[in-house]
């Protein structure tokens, strides 16, 4: 059995209006999910990007304008978003207060490919060993 706390979890400001931490993944001796949960300032969030697998995200507090596809759409939370492989997302903090959302994916390291990257590298999040930006060696993504 293994227990991670969350409150053991550090907190990690990777990019700017955002705070993140990971409850479960590779790093933790997870071998079939990932876990975390993120923290958006008014006006942040994540851009346009991709998986080869789903996620869900949950908004735990707050509100969020997500693009899924192109197709462009409020969630209030709690309400949780099913984003299927390969579907290009993403979303912004569109509330007044903080955006609280709990992220899980049946991969235990977090692979993201950002549409607007001309390097096309792929960012691997909290891969034991390795947390910076990785070269791909091919992109196969949506609609290829």
């Amino acid at each position: 059995m293994l227990i991670h706390r969350h409150d053991d979890a550090p907190w990690h400001g990777w990019r700017e209006g955002v705070r993140s931490r990971v409850w479960s993944s590779a790093q933790q001796g997870a071998n079939g999910m990932h876990i975390g949960e993120q923290i958006f300032q008014p006006g942040y969030g994540v851009p346009v990007h991709w998986h080869y697998y789903e996620e869900h995200v949950t908004v735990f507090r707050g509100s969020a304008e997500f693009t899924v596809n192109g197709a462009t759409e409020r969630v209030d939370g709690p309400a949780t978003v099913i984003l299927p492989p390969r579907s290009t997302h993403g979303f912004v903090n569109v509330g007044e207060d903080e955006l609280h959302i709990i992220g899980a994916s049946n991969w235990p390291v977090h692979e993201t490919m950002y549409v607007e990257d001309p390097e096309g590298t792929i960012m691997r999040a909290w891969e034991p060993g390795f947390t910076g930006r990785r070269k791909m060696v091919a992109i196969d993504g949506p609609g290829r």
